[in-house]
């Protein structure tokens, strides 16, 4: 569509400019009113820096923790019961077609163990424990 095709259908004169949007509306009344625009900015901003620190205590944890959310309960659980090694840690997880037990699978662990241990970032590397971090039939 030309832009003779458009004046057609808006019912304007020829050289005569479309009006703006929304957007350009706001654009306009914000140049227009250029010292009013500035004082809503920093009164906004004053505003929310005042809010900030209520924030920061309802997001606690670095600021992204919900408390008394689900993921943050499940993280609870699984630190009391899983020794600490919760959110933060890094699970290898190494299936053996026989056990985890036999020499080849324990060959493996090793070798990984050593991985690990030589990382610098890595504080602490547990040991597979029966029951607990290895599955039932043994394989993984």
């Amino acid at each position: 569509m030309t832009v003779a095709g458009v004046h057609d259908q808006v019912g304007m004169e020829r050289g005569q400019e479309p009006p703006p949007g929304v957007l350009g509306r706001i654009g306009l009344l914000a140049a227009r009113r250029f010292r009013t625009t500035v004082l809503l900015w920093l009164v906004l901003v004053a505003g929310l820096g005042a809010l900030a620190p209520q924030v920061t205590s309802v997001l606690a944890g670095a600021g992204w923790q919900a408390s008394g959310s689900q993921s943050v309960q499940v993280r609870d659980l699984v630190d009391r019961h899983f020794g600490g090694t919760g959110s933060t840690a890094i699970q290898v997880v190494v299936h053996a077609d026989g056990s985890v037990a036999d020499p080849a699978a324990r060959a493996v662990l090793a070798k990984a163990t050593g991985l690990l241990q030589a990382n610098r970032s890595v504080a602490e590397v547990i040991q597979p424990r029966p029951g607990l971090t290895v599955s039932a039939d043994g394989h993984t």
